[in-house]
């Protein structure tokens, strides 16, 4: 996933197979970084994700996760792939729940919940 984020634009979707877990129990992450001017990779980004697995693995469960997925996507940046892509599998029923561990990165620019 580092690859992912030393890339403007870049989007990553991760699928891991379940099948002892039940629908209802399915849980998806979704991760959105920007890639600042002059850096190597989304710190954003990297530090939600790392954050955000450790509070799947102590308080939610990591056998549930079913799927991760990850935008570096800038604050203008109309198109992000995965976020879209975990739009419909929430609509295909892939997954019931859904971690951010920002609220902000659902919106289209997170400064505007800042």
């Amino acid at each position: 996933m580092l690859e992912t984020m030393m890339k403007p634009g870049g989007y990553r979707v991760e699928y891991f197979h379940r099948p002892d877990v039940t629908v209802t129990d399915r849980l998806a992450f979704y991760v959105r970084g920007e890639l600042e001017n002059g850096a190597a990779y989304s710190m954003h980004a990297r530090l939600h994700m790392l954050a955000g697995f450790q509070v799947i693995m102590t308080e939610l469960g990591l056998r549930r996760l079913v799927a991760v997925y990850l935008d570096i996507a800038q604050c203008d940046q109309v198109v992000r792939p995965a976020y879209d892509q975990m739009k419909s599998d929430l609509l295909a029923g892939v997954f019931c729940q859904l971690f951010v561990f920002r609220v902000a990165d659902l919106a289209p620019c997170p400064a505007v919940l800042d």
